[in-house]
């Protein structure tokens, strides 16, 4: 009887350092999901940027290419973190949405 009491007790104290946690973890998602949003930022910053005079036409479109990509997967794992912290959150899910709507991938 004294491990069932004992079992209910932990159970009951993780229980409670859960819900002690699920502040900061909200913030924390949060966060992940601002940096997501800044790489997507980033993303079409780098997009738009116009081709510097002088240059190779192909090899500054290939590099902006390259490199847009790079910020899309890197906001694409920022939003899967903030997921994983808390996926009762709808803006992480939503934000995954606009990548994959940005990407024209609707089968993502």
């Amino acid at each position: 009887r004294a491990r069932a009491e004992a079992a209910a007790t932990s159970a009951a104290d993780e229980a409670a350092a859960a819900v002690a946690q699920k502040p900061y973890l909200d913030s924390i998602s949060r966060c992940f999901v601002f940096l997501g949003d800044l790489a997507r930022y980033k993303e079409t910053l780098v997009h738009h940027q116009p081709v510097a005079e002088g240059t190779d036409a192909a090899a500054a479109e290939a590099s902006k290419s390259a490199a847009a990509q790079q910020a899309v997967a890197q906001a694409g794992a920022y939003y899967q973190v903030a997921v994983q912290l808390n996926p009762a959150s709808g803006n992480p899910h939503n934000q995954l949405a606009v990548l994959c709507l940005n990407a024209k991938d609707n089968l993502a």
